[in-house]
């Protein structure tokens, strides 16, 4: 079970005990003998902070000048927490008309965390303050558009010799999309030192309360750490483009038509190539050759079509006769730069999520595709392109990324599967991010120790030079 000394929710701190124990001493303590209990590597420094001295001095989370009962108010003490040690996947099994049973597909449910704790104080109103405060700040964001807050937390105590930075980063868990769905409720009155209603006397009572918390996103997210940091490709070169004409069907039909004549600006799509069949009968400037590089486009030859029989194939699907209408659009000529992402140094027994963050920097982004491609057997010796070729058919996931405005950052986020954009104070759903041939996002988990991931720029629309793509990694857990 992790840690019960530290729970923050939408960056508001919850409860802290080292803080509290500081505060039981230094403001006073309803309590008979017990203070909190405390992890005893646990520090103000592990947590980033001064050490701790009274609500007023360190501008604790629930402090107001103008009430002067949040100075006497010490903290929430948190007795448990149930809810975290459950493994969220649930699968459900139907009874089979042939016997047995057919078990359905494996299905993340939201994760459900009761909290049971101790408001404690030195006054009967500074206690009743701290159950006015804790509600507020369990509240967090309640909009329409608010899918949640993250809840920190950490799994372990800090070994005695661990820095802040490694602590973070070995035991600092975020749980994503966590909402507030039940209490505080009091479910306990313990004292009389609010009895006689004199908000002046010692001895005040202490509150059991209780409230549960819901996560959307369930897992218990490690801190992301980049994996790849990585400048947009842009197109420098005086270089013609070979266009890939796909002559048919099948694969086997698709040239390659290289401009043999004239060159073309850097940036610039235009090449002197005309038709003999056209007005001015003016022959080709072209040479056509069999493509020995990928072609983006080439159809895509699946393998299972080789398990039927051509003579009684299986019936093509019926399309829809309309269909939603969206700004996809891919670039006809493109940049490429691809790189290895090793994970090997991930837990052995690690499921990681993807982390995308794209900056536009000075000028606008348009059409930007991120791919990833797992590293399969027989990958060994091939270069990233080539692997990012072998497997253009069947890449392990790929976002399209039609516009980031400039100075804006966008973020594709595998612990939420969502891809949010901001810019300036606005952070809202981007609504110009594509999964692969205009789909949904596609969010599989990362569970191998080496992929390939490339990035694709339009040659019409290149990216600025302070532009950065970053590639983080965050693990469920571990």
């Amino acid at each position: 079970m992790p840690l019960t000394d530290y729970l923050a929710l939408g960056g508001v701190e919850i409860a802290n005990h080292v803080r509290l124990q500081q505060y039981l001493t230094s403001v006073g303590s309803p309590l008979d003998s017990v203070g909190a209990c405390v992890c005893p590597t646990l520090t103000a420094e592990m947590l980033g902070d001064l050490d701790y001295t009274t609500p007023a001095a360190d501008e604790a989370p629930w402090y107001d000048p103008d009430v002067p009962e949040s100075e006497q108010f010490v903290g929430f003490m948190i007795l448990t927490m149930e809810g975290l040690d459950e493994y969220p996947v649930r699968r459900t099994v139907t009874n089979a008309i042939t016997g047995g049973g057919v078990i359905g597909p494996a299905r993340v449910i939201p994760r459900t965390i009761t909290v049971t704790g101790i408001l404690l104080g030195v006054t009967c109103c500074a206690v009743e303050y701290g159950l006015h405060w804790l509600a507020e700040a369990l509240t967090g964001c309640a909009g329409s558009s608010c899918s949640g807050d993250c809840a920190t937390l950490y799994a372990c105590c800090p070994d005695e010799e661990m820095t802040e930075e490694c602590f973070n980063e070995q035991h600092r868990r975020t749980v994503r999309n966590v909402a507030l769905v039940e209490g505080p409720r009091v479910i306990e009155r313990a004292g009389s030192g609010c009895g006689t209603g004199d908000c002046a006397s010692k001895g005040a009572d202490v509150l059991t309360v209780e409230f549960v918390l819901t996560a959307g996103s369930p897992w218990l997210w490690t801190d992301p750490f980049p994996v790849v940091e990585m400048v947009p490709p842009r197109d420098v070169s005086d270089t013609c483009i070979t266009w890939c004409l796909p002559g048919g069907a099948s694969s086997a039909d698709t040239v390659c038509a290289d401009v043999s004549e004239g060159s073309c600006p850097a940036g610039t799509v235009q090449a002197p190539v005309v038709d003999a069949a056209c007005a001015g009968g003016v022959a080709w400037l072209v040479n056509e050759t069999t493509c020995e590089d990928g072609c983006r486009f080439k159809p895509c030859e699946a393998e299972s079509d080789a398990l039927v029989s051509p003579y009684c194939p299986v019936p093509s699907p019926p399309v829809p006769t309309s269909s939603l209408t969206t700004c996809y659009c891919l670039p006809l000529a493109d940049e490429r730069q691809c790189c290895n992402i090793d994970l090997s140094q991930c837990p052995a027994w690690s499921v990681d999520a993807l982390q995308v963050i794209v900056r536009a920097g000075s000028s606008e982004i348009r059409n930007l595709t991120v791919s990833f491609y797992e590293r399969l057997p027989g990958h060994e010796t091939m270069s990233c392109e080539e692997v990012a070729d072998d497997q253009r058919c069947e890449p392990l996931t790929s976002f399209t990324i039609g516009y980031v405005p400039a100075g804006g950052a966008l973020t594709i986020d595998g612990q939420t599967g969502r891809a949010t954009v901001e810019y300036g104070k606005t952070c809202e759903t981007s609504r110009d991010v594509y999964g692969e041939n205009g789909g949904p996002l596609k969010f599989p988990d990362l569970t191998c120790a080496s992929y390939v991931m490339c990035l694709s720029t339009d040659v019409m629309y290149p990216p600025a030079a302070d532009s950065l793509v970053t590639i983080n990694v965050s693990g469920k857990g571990f």
